[in-house]
């Protein structure tokens, strides 16, 4: 079974990813920001390294990394 390896979450004034979008990327396991496919079209500005911690998920312990990112059109 294949998990999604991230979730993004939307400012509270943004309803789309769009051009000046700030985010909250929480990322799993070892993914990256780069290999997510809906910002491969935008410049990325990390505004906060955010933190790391360990979540359960579906009953297993998983390593996350929390990023606040801001993007920009290419």
């Amino acid at each position: 079974m294949v998990m999604c390896q991230y979730k993004i979450f939307l400012s509270a004034t943004d309803n789309k990813i769009a051009d000046k979008s700030k985010l909250r990327v929480d990322l799993y396991g070892n993914s990256k920001i780069k290999d997510i496919p809906q910002l491969k079209n935008f410049n990325i500005i990390y505004l906060s390294k955010g933190h790391e911690d360990l979540i359960s998920l579906k009953g297993k312990l998983i390593y996350r990394k929390v990023r606040y990112i801001q993007i920009f059109k290419k």
